[in-house]
């Protein structure tokens, strides 16, 4: 008999979501979002006697559309994370100085140059950058520079003939230098005691750390003062008292705060009581510290039931080291919101949906940063249930699958506008697939792979761009199934090699409509 094929027009047509903001407000805010997505999609029922591959072909759908729905929820939850930190203004120096008008013609000779103060830069560096440019554009100038032939031919002998005005540039370079390397309280400044001898001292305070103080609003704070020491320390484990403070490090742990979406904090440097010294002072405004949600929307599947109900939790710094806990669970199991499936019920002979298909999914991740690095882990788990039809009477098909996974993030480099960071990722994977409660060894197994991110972040005018090459590798180890040797090339294998690219942009552009203007992201 020849396959029958249906095709079917799905209009998603509304999302219903409350949202609870946990020990900030006790209102309830109700929202409703309509949305128009029309999405084409086909299904086709053939009863020949392949009927069994189709129903496994089913089930391997159903299983990799629970898959896609969790790697969207990592997705979006990683998307507000680089927006929220995005946000974040470090504009706390102007690197750029006014250039100095001064017309100095007159020279001094100088014949030696010396930094002093400098450790984080080395003279070295300092000498390549802006001594050996100013020797190539100072030496052996103009006889008339001078005021004899004697002083002349010395200043050609590698002595350097400098004005007042080349000081100042000199000046002026060095201290830009530093402050675009993040040594933002860096101070230069002449030694000219001995400049009519021909030698010069330059002296650089790179600017040492006296104390770091979180500043919030949180009542739970207050009343327990350590949660900010732990914070703090979290935060920002490389930079202690008496340390040269760069803003990279203090950009990095403000980051790792403001990644939570419940935290909005911003640096400000204040001076210390010693000389040369400053404080580095955090302003965190709390909005909340947990979060929960209920959403009602009709994007599930039809095998499984349109209608879906999502419920998940986010919580924020619940320990006190800008840790984050998140969990998410959904289900839809056939029953309608609105009306009933009478069409559906006569094709699988069914009355009762909830007990003849069903999705659920559980999701639970959490997080803990350091400084540079970002230890985390999450558990995912899900159970589905799908009749169809069949020859004689309806045929069930189902399955669970749990998934474990651990990672490491570390940030390689990063600049004033630009993040580069490696994560390393275990991902442990078990499925089970039924039919008729008989169980399914090809479409069942135990996986392991190692996932490797570099993770390209770039921070441009009105939002940011992200770009993440991947490597993954099945492994062996872990209790994973091993391929068996001469396995054909059109079988799915456990040990493989793969290499993929995502990337994602958040621009905010203005619109304005009606005479206001208002801003999107894309």
């Amino acid at each position: 008999m020849k396959p029958k094929y249906h095709i079917t027009v799905l209009a998603n047509l509304f999302v219903i979501q409350a949202t609870f903001n946990i020990f900030k407000s006790r209102r309830l805010f109700l929202t409703n979002i309509v949305f128009l997505t029309i999405c084409f999609q086909s299904y086709s029922f053939a009863i020949t006697p392949s009927e069994q591959r189709a129903i496994e072909q089913q089930d391997i759908q159903a299983k990799q559309i629970i898959q896609n729905e969790r790697q969207n929820l990592i997705r979006q939850k990683e998307a507000d994370e680089i927006e929220k930190i995005s946000k974040t203004s470090y504009r706390l120096v102007d690197g750029s100085s006014k250039k100095n008008k001064i017309d100095n013609k007159s020279c001094q000779i100088i014949k030696n140059i010396q930094f002093q103060g400098n450790k984080k830069i080395s003279n070295f560096t300092l000498n390549r950058k802006f001594l050996k440019p100013l020797r190539k554009s100072k030496l052996a100038i103009n006889r008339s520079d001078f005021s004899d032939d004697f002083s002349f031919k010395k200043a050609r002998n590698n002595d350097l003939c400098l004005t007042k005005n080349d000081l100042l540039m000199l000046h002026e370079q060095i201290q830009n230098y530093y402050i675009d390397n993040g040594y933002v309280v860096a101070r230069v400044y002449f030694d000219g005691l001995e400049i009519s001898k021909g030698s010069i001292k330059i002296i650089i305070e790179e600017g040492k750390l006296e104390k770091i103080e979180i500043k919030d609003n949180s009542k739970l704070n207050n009343i327990f003062s350590w949660r900010r020491s732990l914070q703090k320390f979290f935060a920002f484990p490389s930079i202690w008292q008496d340390d040269v403070i760069n803003l990279r490090d203090v950009e990095q742990g403000i980051d790792q705060i403001n990644r939570l979406s419940s935290q909005s904090a911003k640096i400000g440097l204040e001076p210390a009581h010693k000389a040369g010294y400053s404080n580095v002072v955090v302003n965190n405004q709390i909005d909340h510290f947990g979060m929960f949600s209920l959403v009602v929307d009709n994007s599930g599947q039809k095998n499984t039931g349109k209608i879906k109900r999502k419920a998940s939790f986010n919580y924020d710094n619940l320990i006190g080291i800008n840790d984050n806990i998140y969990v998410n669970y959904s289900e839809s199991n056939g029953v309608p919101l609105f009306g009933s499936s009478k069409s559906f019920n006569k094709m699988i002979g069914a009355t009762d949906l909830s007990h003849r298909r069903f999705s659920k999914a559980f999701y639970g991740a959490m997080s803990i940063p350091f400084g540079y690095s970002t230890l985390g882990a999450s558990y995912s788990s899900s159970k589905y249930l799908v009749t169809s039809e069949g020859l004689v009477s309806p045929t069930r098909s189902s399955g669970d699958s749990q998934i474990k996974t651990y990672y490491f993030d570390h940030v390689l480099w990063r600049g004033k506008k630009h993040k580069i960071s490696l994560k390393a990722e275990l991902e442990q994977n078990s499925t089970k697939s039924y039919i008729e409660q008989t169980f399914i060894p090809v479409n069942s197994r135990e996986t392991a792979k190692a996932n490797f991110y570099l993770n390209n972040t770039f921070y441009i005018s009105g939002g940011t761009l992200y770009f993440q090459p991947k490597y993954s590798k099945g492994l062996s180890a872990f209790g994973a199934l091993k391929d068996k040797k001469g396995l054909s090339p059109d079988k799915a294998r456990a040990q493989f090699e793969t290499f993929g690219f995502y990337a994602q942009s958040n621009i905010n552009f203005p619109l304005y409509l009606g005479g206001s203007g208002c801003s999107s992201g894309a």
